[in-house]
């Protein structure tokens, strides 16, 4: 687990976790690998609802890796950064 973040939504609990994986993995054994963790998160968390649980290869694991620093273009509109 790279990250983890959890928030009440009513009186439920929503979660979004980060997890590295090996780059080589399968992808029907990422998906594996992804529901267990969600499906664990919920017996350990009460009042757990449902978690997103985003991949990474252990390459480029990280927030950091997915937010472009620098001001770009892209799909033909204006300059921006996210």
């Amino acid at each position: 687990v790279n990250d983890i973040r959890a928030r009440w939504i009513g009186h439920r609990l929503r979660a979004e976790v980060g997890i590295v994986l090996s780059p080589t993995m399968t992808v029907a054994d990422a998906h594996d690998i992804t529901s267990e963790v969600e499906h664990q998160l919920k017996h350990d968390l009460k009042f757990l609802s449902g978690a997103i649980v985003h991949i990474d290869p252990t390459t480029a694991a990280g927030e950091d890796l997915h937010r472009p620093s620098q001001e770009h273009e892209h799909d033909g509109r204006e300059a921006h950064a996210h």
